[in-house]
């Protein structure tokens, strides 16, 4: 190896240059491994008119040390370095992460309660060919199938002077539908928590997995409701999510709530001030 630079750099600068960089390995490796040396780093400049010919080779290949190791201390080393750091922490956060958070809890139920539909019906098989295909498709029988997987249980909280059995029905097939939720019993409150404690907390004891508040928003959440919606968390084991289930007026033919409806707004912040990760605000889709 040899160098040349349109600089005005002198040898000396070059060797104070080569030296620095050299400081890593220079304390433990001999000085003439470590770096070129002031003569050598002379003898193997290169001079664009004379060429590299005139050059002596013990002058070159005193560049390879200093190269191999700057090699080993500027990139390999700090690579393996931040490659382990990389490793423990991953581990550190793994080890640390709350899978059991809402939000990651409902995405794992996702994943465990697969629902699949295929559907090869004559109107949608009209939507993609002619009628000759359709013929294959109903002696194929076999692409027309529905399996579902039994997902996660929960137990269904909500005012049947509210929501007539009809729309309750509703309720209960978006929560299927979009929770992945199978709805083990819809029971009647008051929100009266002495009339509701003793049926709720022995239905929370049962084997349900989520406990579902179906409410109306745009009554607003006032520190009563809150308070009652603390109580009723309280009576439930340790871990178990309550959901608050938000609909529209239960005399709506749409129940389903926009994401940008004010009233949701107002009631995410209200009982994000419960400051109890365990209960989370939904919108009915």
């Amino acid at each position: 190896f040899g160098w040349q630079s349109t600089l005005t750099a002198s040898s000396d600068r070059v060797y104070d240059l080569v030296s620095f960089i050299a400081l890593p390995w220079s304390w433990f490796v001999p000085e003439f491994l470590a770096h070129p040396s002031l003569e050598q780093i002379e003898g193997s400049r290169i001079i664009l008119k004379d060429g590299i010919s005139v050059l002596a080779t013990q002058d070159l290949v005193s560049w390879w040390p200093f190269i191999c190791m700057g090699i080993l201390f500027y990139a390999v080393i700090p690579r393996g370095f931040l490659i382990i750091i990389g490793i423990l922490a991953q581990k550190h956060v793994l080890h640390h992460f709350n899978f059991k958070r809402p939000r990651f809890k409902l995405l794992i139920v996702r994943m465990q309660s697969p629902v699949l539909d295929y559907n090869a019906d004559k109107t949608q098989a009209s939507q993609v060919s002619e009628e000759n295909l359709n013929n294959n498709i109903k002696e194929n029988s076999s692409f027309k199938t529905r399996q579902d997987v039994p997902g996660q249980k929960a137990l269904l909280l909500l005012s049947k002077n509210v929501y007539s059995d009809e729309i309750i029905k509703s309720v209960i097939k978006g929560i299927e539908t979009h929770l992945f939720f199978n709805v083990k019993e819809a029971l009647g409150i008051s929100f009266d928590f002495n009339d509701d404690a003793d049926i709720i907390r022995q239905k929370s004891q049962e084997d349900v997995d989520h406990v579902i508040l179906v409410h109306e928003v745009w009554q607003p959440p006032i520190r009563g409701l809150l308070h009652y919606i603390k109580q009723i968390k309280a009576l439930m084991p340790q871990g178990r999510l309550l959901w608050i289930l938000l609909t529209q007026d239960a005399g709506q033919a749409d129940l389903s709530v926009d994401n940008t409806d004010i009233n949701y707004d107002v009631w995410k912040k209200a009982v994000f001030k419960l400051e109890n990760p365990d209960i989370v605000v939904k919108r009915f889709i």
